[in-house]
């Protein structure tokens, strides 16, 4: 039987509405992060068009970026000519046990099948060395980010609690470092009309530097939207 990578509803590759790059969505997950994976060897797992990388890339000593849509690799690959990408699920990874000192899953685990979290954290910690790091975000528990959500009304897009991710990567064998929920009403906003530009004006959003430098502050501001979880590989 084929093991799904993915959710068939969700993260489906749109050469006219996603080959524009999405940088400054990215920032506040690379700053974030950026403490855990400076100096390191990184895997970013779901890089679709190599936005984060083109962040991290100046940071880690080297960049892995991984993704199963190899439309969205094709340009993750022209955008980011130093940074190796591979085309590969989260749940078969193609490299060896401890190949990273980092490992960042951000917008991920939401997207994978209900019921098959377990199985890509395993797979997570399997290429993460003893004591190395993973960085981690998703769609927060809270009622408010579910009503606020347009994907969770109308595909049921998942949401987690702190609680809910704690037990499942202590269960995959790592330990919580820290663990916060951040982003407010600007966040909401730009997410609400990113569906609105994606899939009706069906065209790249634009912003002018004002506009992203507020975006990047109110969703490292602590709120109710987006969990945001740090998390070390135990060492046994």
């Amino acid at each position: 039987m084929r093991t799904l990578v993915k959710d068939p509803k969700q993260m489906k590759f749109d050469e006219t509405a996603d080959a524009g790059g999405d940088t400054y969505r990215q920032e506040p997950k690379f700053r974030y992060a950026e403490d855990i994976f400076e100096g390191a060897r990184l895997l970013n797992v779901g890089s679709w068009t190599g936005d984060f990388e083109s962040l991290a890339a100046g940071r880690a000593a080297e960049v892995t970026g991984l993704d199963v849509e190899a439309k969205a690799l094709e340009v993750a690959r022209r955008r980011n000519p130093g940074v190796e990408f591979v085309e590969a699920s989260v749940f078969d990874m193609p490299f060896e046990d401890g190949a990273f000192d980092a490992v960042t899953l951000f917008d991920v685990i939401e997207h994978i099948p209900a019921g098959t979290e377990a199985k890509a954290l395993a797979e997570v910690a399997r290429v993460l060395k003893p004591g190395g790091c993973l960085a981690l975000s998703t769609p927060g528990g809270s009622l408010r980010s579910r009503l606020l959500d347009p994907a969770w009304l109308l595909t049921g897009h998942r949401h987690y609690s702190s609680e809910e991710i704690g037990r499942m990567l202590a269960d995959a064998g790592f330990t919580v470092t820290s663990s916060e929920v951040l982003g407010s009403w600007l966040y909401v906003y730009d997410y609400l009309s990113l569906y609105v530009w994606k899939y009706l004006v069906r065209r790249p959003q634009r912003h002018d530097a004002k506009y992203e430098s507020k975006f990047i502050e109110d969703s490292l501001r602590k709120g109710f939207v987006t969990l945001f979880v740090t998390a070390r590989r135990n060492e046994s």
